[in-house]
């Protein structure tokens, strides 16, 4: 997990300045302070001084309005490229049904949030059903035993919560209560009956 966490911190990091270096943020930081001088000049310039004065500060005012536009473009495109690279990283962590989403990229800020969702079938863990959370979890083992290239055994309680269980791809072990039936292990369809303690 410490990797996952030390990806995550750095593709926040990018989002913070947007791929820019520090200079260039600083540059469009003094950018931005300029034309808000700028435009306190221009209110004042406008009642006192000659049009050809007005105009030249005009021009200056558009012309770090552009330098502010072409750095926030590199601003978003960082961000954009930070949000794509991150869901690149964390496409593993999802199954036909299951996903787990470890960010989210805020729409009105567009700055990345660490999160941690759980879902089946695109529903919150929390409001599945126990059926569903079954399947989920068996899903969410198989998700593991890829990620980790291991091949653990599962064990599934509350088996007679669900039918068709999908086979999982190892061993599992199957809790199921049946009533008035007494206490048997059945191993590849063979019953084996447990003898009763006297």
């Amino acid at each position: 997990m410490n990797m996952v966490q030390s990806q995550i911190q750095s593709i926040d990091e990018q989002l913070l300045s947007g791929s820019l270096s520090v200079d260039e943020l600083q540059e469009l930081q003094a950018f931005e302070q300029e034309q808000i001088k700028l435009n306190a000049e221009f209110e004042v310039l406008h009642n006192f001084y000659k049009q050809d004065t007005i105009i030249a500060l005009d021009e200056r005012i558009k012309s770090v309005q552009e330098q502010i536009a072409q750095r926030s473009q590199l601003v978003f495109a960082g961000i954009e490229y930070a949000a794509k690279r991150a869901e690149l990283t964390f496409s593993k962590l999802a199954t036909q049904n299951v996903k787990i989403v470890l960010f989210k990229v805020l729409k009105t800020t567009s700055e990345i949030k660490n999160v941690f969702q759980f879902t089946y079938k695109d529903r919150d863990y929390k409001r599945l059903s126990r059926s569903e959370k079954l399947l989920a979890g068996v899903e969410t083992a198989e998700l593991i035993k890829s990620l980790t290239g291991r091949n653990y055994p599962i064990f599934i309680d509350d088996a007679e919560s669900i039918e068709n269980i999908p086979k999982p791809s190892g061993q599992a072990m199957l809790a199921i209560v049946r009533p008035k039936t007494w206490l048997t292990v059945t191993y590849l369809s063979n019953t084996l009956p447990l003898v009763k303690a006297s």
